[in-house]
């Protein structure tokens, strides 16, 4: 929106400064444009800083959540926290924050431009990191990875993040970190994306934990089941127990 209206700007300027034929109403009426367009320039970065630090607040007041970090999107419509202690995230993208365990967390994806760039998924579902595209520096990126197909660009829409949890009545959810065409030269994208990244890492450590932790769980289970299997055996071969009570004791694991 702020792009469009110095593109608009622009134009008035240029057509205040070639039309000859232009008289004192007209410009008059360029100056009030051009007045109202600096105006609203200047104020939507202002109210969208209002309204991250607004979002941010709701974040750090959820009762019984520690937030320990937090992130919120570049209009400040959405944002999402961490409770590190309690193994907790908070999302709010609406009136009330919705809170989901760790293990809640299925897949969270870097897009770019609406490509995948980056992707982690749980290993309870497809399983892996996947790749989708490399950046090449501050001057262009390998576009649609996942497709096999390639452009080398200079400019781009959006970078978002796109986290999918494990609530089948509101599973998919997107946090913006650029929302506006931006070149890729410039500090704004590079902040945004090397935020983007950051958080794609945070939840890919989040996703890497949980993980582990129930391989180590089944690992331990089975380990345990193996033990008391060896036992029944023990107690068969030495004959405290016939080959029926072997069995039906076996049938229980």
């Amino acid at each position: 929106m702020k792009n469009q209206f110095y593109s608009a700007l622009s134009l008035i300027i240029f057509a205040a400064l070639a039309g000859s034929s232009i008289d004192e109403n007209d410009i008059s009426t360029f100056k009030w444009i051009i007045i109202i367009a600096v105006v609203i320039g200047i104020a939507i970065p202002i109210l969208q800083y209002v309204s991250r630090q607004q979002k941010a607040k709701t974040l750090r007041d959820i009762p019984n959540f520690n937030c320990d970090e937090l992130i919120t999107s570049t209009d400040g419509s959405n944002g999402i926290a961490i409770d590190k202690t309690q193994k907790k995230i908070a999302i709010s993208d609406k009136a009330s924050p919705l809170i989901i365990n760790y293990s809640d967390l299925i897949n969270v994806e870097l897009l770019e431009n609406g490509s995948t760039i980056m992707k982690k998924s749980t290993s309870r579902t497809v399983g892996g990191a996947i790749v989708g595209g490399v950046l090449l520096g501050p001057f262009g990126a390998v576009i649609g990875g996942v497709t096999g197909k390639s452009k080398v660009v200079d400019k781009t829409n959006s970078i978002a993040l796109k986290i999918i949890i494990n609530k089948l009545d509101n599973p998919v959810h997107y946090l913006y970190f650029l929302n506006s065409e931006t070149k890729k030269d410039t500090f704004v994208y590079q902040n945004a994306r090397k935020n983007a990244e950051l958080w794609h890492g945070k939840f890919s450590s989040i996703i890497n934990s949980i993980d582990n932790s129930e391989t180590k769980q089944i690992s331990s289970s089975s380990n345990s089941m193996a033990d008391e299997l060896k036992k029944l055996d023990d107690l068969r071969q030495k004959g405290i127990l016939t080959e029926e009570e072997f069995i039906a004791q076996k049938k229980n694991y």
